[in-house]
């Protein structure tokens, strides 16, 4: 009987000691998770910081753009409003940025094209032939500003300088 006394205090310190270090590896992992935890929480909060940041950073671009084409018409009947609207559109129709589309359309308006609807007539083909040209807005846009001006009155629109292009190529 002695031995098996022996035996059950053994089991029992033994037991005891295991509680204990499965106790401690429970307090390690929860705080490892809680690290874990912490770390996602504050990359988190860095990549929401850094996503509405450059939100900002884009809006700020966006605006900066439409003012500089406000230099170059006369806004008396809310021009600027519908090239924002356009641009926005052409973005998401043409997957590029609403900033690229103001860049393409003051580059437009300073190559002598004044009226709205006419340089919103080029930028929506410019926005075609660069993806069909697989090339940039503003290479199309240049191109096809100085070849309009260049045969002023002798091509019937953008399309048809467009189309031109494509049957070269």
């Amino acid at each position: 009987m002695a031995v098996v006394g022996v035996l059950e205090i053994q089991m029992m310190a033994d037991m005891a000691r295991l509680s204990n270090d499965l106790k401690r590896a429970n307090g390690e992992i929860t705080s490892a998770v809680r690290g874990f935890n912490n770390i996602l929480n504050t990359l988190g909060v860095g990549i929401s910081f850094a996503f509405f940041a450059d939100l900002a950073r884009r809006s700020n671009e966006f605006e900066k753009s439409l003012a500089k084409i406000s230099t170059q018409i006369d806004d008396t009947s809310g021009q600027i409003d519908k090239i924002a609207n356009s641009a926005k559109n052409f973005a998401s129709q043409f997957g590029t940025a609403q900033v690229e589309q103001t860049n393409a359309y003051y580059e437009i308006i300073s190559a002598g094209i004044e009226d709205t609807a006419k340089a919103t007539e080029i930028l929506n083909t410019a926005n075609k032939l660069a993806i069909g040209g697989i090339t940039t807005l503003g290479v199309s846009v240049d191109g096809l500003t100085n070849i309009m001006n260049s045969y002023a009155g002798k091509v019937e629109s953008a399309d048809a300088v467009s189309d031109a292009l494509f049957i070269g190529m």
